[in-house]
């Protein structure tokens, strides 16, 4: 494992912060980032065509609606809202029918796929397995001789974004850190027809340091539950995968997977979220959609889609986001976005898309669900940004907080996957 730690010419200048309304809070000092090699080639290679297939065994915590008790919405975040650079580039600073269950919180979830094709030949019609969706995709991980499943998406061509717990075990050290895993990008079913561009094993995770050491932030009702830091970054390696393109056309090529089926930005101290006018309480919001396999709606295989409206929440120094949703176990890690879909071509003298209208940004990863069978429907996630531990507005070039200084480490250790 390598630890990295942001330089100490920066730790000076951090200044102790205070814990307050019940948070269990880490020090104030910025925190590192755990890197885990996965290095055996047959743990890689350990996953059976029945673990495949399910029935699945989901790492999805589950809460109850006290968090909603607990977490309070809040306005705008201290730091300077901001946009990741388009891919292989640095960061950039530049700002660029319902449902809804006992939260209150209003969405819709529904299966990715559409109900019945039409012509889809053309690129534009084809929903999973075209950009932006194929960019997420199904991660398996073992934990000794346990299959379980989880969501993760591409940040860089060969760097995934998913939850801390999905490969690692809360305050657990190096004793927690999943065996092995792999992701399938745009899985629409469990056979291998299923997987239309293959799959793609990890060589490298890596996960904050208060997570990995229990002293993250976290709500002491759910300690290693609802927490700052859920979320992680992994390494894949590049892959010979045999795909069709949009012409069917049969290929094989050797790439990392941002290479054929795209990547996303990610957005940190609440880009593309608007503080709610005073009657609707001042809270910071955005237009979320999350993607994801729960494995209660269509047995895990397929990809589902919500979008909510996501609220910024805090208790002291823990910073959430919370969406109503109807996924479950299976969704976890997988990806929050704002301005999700297709930009369109705007004629500018008629129309605008308005502020921070960057497309298919991720502001999280889905963390943890509601117990069931209780349909309060709602779903928690990390806040991407500046927090108590990953206070810097920038590390490495990366930008700032806790997203920042995971893909720091990434990159620095797996620059060719970047």
């Amino acid at each position: 494992m390598i630890r990295y730690l942001r330089p100490a010419s920066l730790a000076s200048t951090v200044v102790a912060a205070a814990c307050l309304a019940g948070a269990v809070s880490a020090s104030a000092q910025s925190a590192g980032v755990i890197s885990h090699p996965l290095e055996s080639t047959d743990a890689r290679e350990g996953f059976s065509e029945a673990d495949l297939m399910g029935p699945f065994r989901t790492r999805t915590p589950v809460v109850d609606q006290r968090v909603l008790d607990l977490l309070k919405p809040a306005g705008a975040a201290s730091g300077a809202p901001a946009v990741s650079g388009p891919n292989g580039g640095a960061e950039s600073l530049d700002v660029a029918p319902m449902a809804y269950g006992t939260a209150g919180i209003p969405y819709t979830t529904v299966r990715a796929a559409v109900t019945r094709p039409g012509y889809a030949r053309n690129k534009k019609m084809v929903p999973i397995t075209s950009r932006p969706y194929s960019t997420t995709g199904k991660l398996y991980m073992k934990f000794g001789g346990s299959t379980f499943v989880c969501t993760a998406s591409l940040l860089r061509k060969g760097i995934l974004v998913t939850a801390a717990h999905c490969i690692s075990e809360f305050g657990n050290g190096p004793a927690g850190f999943a065996d092995a895993a792999v992701w399938y990008p745009a899985m629409v079913s469990g056979g291998k027809r299923g997987r239309p561009f293959g799959r793609f094993r990890a060589v490298n995770i890596f996960v904050p340091e208060p997570y990995y050491d229990g002293s993250d932030t976290c709500d002491p009702l759910y300690p290693g539950i609802v927490c700052n830091n859920d979320v992680a970054t992994i390494a894949l390696r590049k892959e010979k995968v045999r795909f069709r393109n949009f012409r069917g056309k049969k290929k094989v090529v050797t790439k990392y997977p941002g290479q054929l089926v795209g990547t996303y930005r990610f957005g940190v101290n609440g880009y593309s979220y608007t503080t709610l006018p005073a009657e609707f309480g001042s809270a910071s919001a955005a237009q979320i959609t999350q993607l994801g396999y729960p494995v209660a709606l269509d047995k895990g295989l397929q990809m589902q889609r919500t979008d909510s409206i996501g609220f910024r929440v805090v208790d002291g120094d823990l910073i959430n986001t919370l969406i109503g949703s109807a996924q479950t176990g299976g969704s976890s890690g997988g990806p929050w976005l704002v301005n999700f879909g297709t930009r369109p071509a705007v004629d500018a003298t008629d129309a605008s898309l308005g502020f921070a209208s960057t497309p298919n940004v991720v502001v999280g990863v889905t963390s943890y669900g509601v117990e069931t069978p209780t349909n309060v429907n709602y779903q928690g996630a990390s806040f991407f940004g500046q927090n108590v531990e990953y206070p810097d507005a920038d590390y490495g070039g990366w930008g700032p907080g806790n997203i920042g200084a995971l893909m720091m480490a990434t990159c620095t250790q797996n620059a060719a996957s970047c």
